[in-house]
């Protein structure tokens, strides 16, 4: 988790977009990471990526890491799961 994460604040940091190789490469890392406690597939990983962005304590937890770092994350994980079929606005 640690290692992810610095590797998705440097990314943040970069300016890498959602949607680019970069980020979807990391968006993977993160739903496999949660696949290793339970199934996650696109659909819920943009409804766990969507806390990122809404829940006070883990935009906290984001911003610790790297100020916006959960709304981008949140949009990765959208743009990733779009490019996989599946429709982050329908969920």
């Amino acid at each position: 988790t640690d290692a992810l994460e610095a590797d998705l604040a440097s990314t943040h940091r970069d300016g890498a977009e959602p949607g680019s190789e970069r980020a979807n490469a990391l968006a993977e890392r993160h739903r496999a990471l949660i696949s290793t406690y339970f199934d996650c597939t696109y659909a819920l990983q943009v409804c766990i990526g969507r806390t990122y962005a809404e829940d006070p304590g883990w935009v906290a937890h984001y911003d610790a890491v790297a100020p916006g770092l959960g709304g981008w994350l949140c949009r990765v994980i959208a743009a990733n799961a779009r490019a996989h079929g599946v429709d982050p606005d329908a969920l």
